[in-house]
């Protein structure tokens, strides 16, 4: 059912019934959004998940290797920030719609958890461009910041996604690297 909101018991388990063509997006604070879907599944008359979140912060972190992403593949997911799936995009108020039936699909509490949602998977996609440039100048000698400080340094930061989206790599590099220098001496990072 669009909208509807479920809470896992005390072992983080939970039971409903859904419908084929249904989409879940799990969250939780401190962890990536994790969309899932059963649409392309057999049917069956029950399915048992075991799902896993992925923490944003860790204080022990697994190994995971994966390839680095280039400018060029950095620069094609800055294009797409913002984008969102369609079920979470925000209703569509019809020309012929009644006042208080518009209010009502505002305010209602299905689009504010669609809100909700969107902020995180934005937030989300933001940190995770911020996680590649700063891999990607790492490995290109342009700053030399420490993997423990990568959210802290995207707080002090403090751009929005419009930064990442509209600027040019010379403007972000340019800005980052002129901000971890300040950043680097507020916290006695400096060599």
């Amino acid at each position: 059912k669009a909208g509807v909101t479920h809470s896992t018991n005390y072992d983080g388990s939970f039971a409903f019934k859904i419908n084929k063509s249904d989409t879940f997006f799990f969250f939780l604070p401190g962890y990536y959004t994790l969309r899932f879907s059963l649409s392309d599944s057999v049917d069956k008359a029950e399915y048992y998940l075991h799902i896993s979140m992925q923490m944003m912060f860790a204080e022990s972190k697994p190994i995971i290797v994966k390839p680095k992403k280039s400018l060029s593949e950095i620069e094609e997911e800055r294009k797409k920030l913002g984008e969102i799936p369609k079920e979470l995009e925000a209703p569509r108020i019809e020309p012929f719609t009644s006042p208080i039936s518009a209010i009502y699909d505002l305010l209602s509490d299905e689009s504010r958890q669609k809100r909700k949602l969107r902020a995180q998977m934005v937030e989300d996609n933001r940190r995770k461009l911020f996680y590649a440039l700063f891999d990607y100048y790492r490995d290109n000698n342009v700053i030399d910041i420490d993997e423990n400080h990568y959210d802290l340094f995207i707080d002090f930061l403090n751009q929005p996604i419009e930064f990442l989206k509209y600027n040019s790599d010379y403007e972000i590099t340019k800005t980052i690297v002129e901000q971890y220098k300040r950043y680097a001496r507020l916290n006695g990072l400096e060599k």
